[in-house]
């Protein structure tokens, strides 16, 4: 299972609304292509309806810290965080056999 999936699983069980914005970019018939994330740098849009939060998010298997400086340099993901979204960083990692979520949010990334 992929950490974009495992964390759609996640948010859903916690009764967050949460689907898959980022893009497969085809070159031509070839079969070839790329992964576009939604302004460059979300994989999943969510929002709770209770907790009143909407957030995008990067998922990663253990890469945070680059996936944290990749949004730091990114202009729409600032500006994300300064229009009222959340922003966090997903990674996935094995512990004691259990795959187990760590959750970096805008404030640890400095865009707040």
């Amino acid at each position: 299972m992929t950490p974009t999936a495992r964390t759609l699983r996640y948010l859903r069980d916690l009764g967050y609304y949460a689907d898959v914005v980022e893009r497969w970019i085809m070159f031509g018939c070839s079969g070839l292509g790329v992964r576009r994330d939604y302004c460059g740098f979300a994989d999943i849009i969510a929002f709770h309806p209770l907790h009143k939060i909407i957030v995008a998010i990067q998922t990663t298997s253990t890469a945070v810290a680059d996936r944290k400086k990749k949004l730091r340099s990114n202009q729409a993901a600032t500006d994300w965080v300064r229009s009222g979204g959340h922003l966090w960083v997903v990674g996935w990692r094995k512990i004691k056999g259990k795959w187990t979520p760590r959750f970096d949010d805008e404030r640890s990334m400095g865009l707040t």
